[in-house]
């Protein structure tokens, strides 16, 4: 039960800094709502989720394999037409900056 308990919390540790990451790179980013996370063999875990109550606007971000760098991938019809940037900013920048 313990393991779960900090499992979870290291899991929103890391959806903290995903949130952190989409509402710095895109538009008009109001909500962010987590679906699902999968672990997989190589050790990584896939977070799914979508923003603005939107699932058309659908995201994958990695964690390699506990923390997440900026490994992020989206539908370009979705939310990539709210990308601010021309090059996204990595988490570790953004939360330099801070």
């Amino acid at each position: 039960m313990e393991k779960k308990k900090n499992n979870d919390m290291k899991m929103d540790v890391q959806k903290k800094r995903i949130e952190k990451y989409i509402k710095y790179n895109y538009e008009d980013i109001n909500i962010i709502t987590f679906t699902d996370s999968k672990r997989v063999p190589t050790g990584g875990t896939y977070i799914h989720g979508y923003v603005n109550n939107d699932k058309k606007l659908s995201f994958t971000a990695w964690l390699t394999p506990e923390v997440f760098q900026g490994q992020f991938s989206y539908d370009l019809d979705g939310l990539g037409k709210k990308i601010k940037f021309d090059k996204e900013k990595s988490i570790e920048n953004i939360e330099r900056e801070e």
